[in-house]
């Protein structure tokens, strides 16, 4: 595989992490939770979550950006994606222990309510 290709997956992988953390911000304040970020909770504050939703397209973008005129780093987006990682593996852990393992099926994700 070449570093093209190895920056296609980060990028694709980061995409995939932003996806998971908007789903579980989502379970997360609808029960009652907060938003840590602060540029975050300035758009959930103003437009709900679908402007966290806008925000992680402007991120995405600007990093797909980054991945077309190969300015990003390949070590960088898998920095970036395990530090994310890491991020999301505790924002899970602590949903699951105020009881809303139940709520983060990704099968109910997807459910109105």
């Amino acid at each position: 595989m070449s570093a093209h290709d190895w920056m296609l997956l980060g990028y694709l992988l980061f995409v995939t992490l932003n996806v998971v953390d908007l789903l579980v911000t989502k379970v997360i304040l609808e029960n009652g939770g907060k938003e840590w970020n602060f540029v975050a909770r300035f758009f959930y504050k103003h437009m709900g979550i679908k402007g966290i939703a806008w925000l992680k397209v402007f991120v995405l973008a600007w990093f797909g950006i980054q991945y077309y005129f190969k300015v990003l780093d390949l070590y960088v987006i898998f920095y970036l994606n395990f530090m994310f990682a890491v991020v999301l593996y505790f924002m899970y852990r602590d949903a699951v222990q105020a009881g809303l393992k139940d709520k983060l099926n990704p099968a109910r994700l997807f459910t109105r309510k």
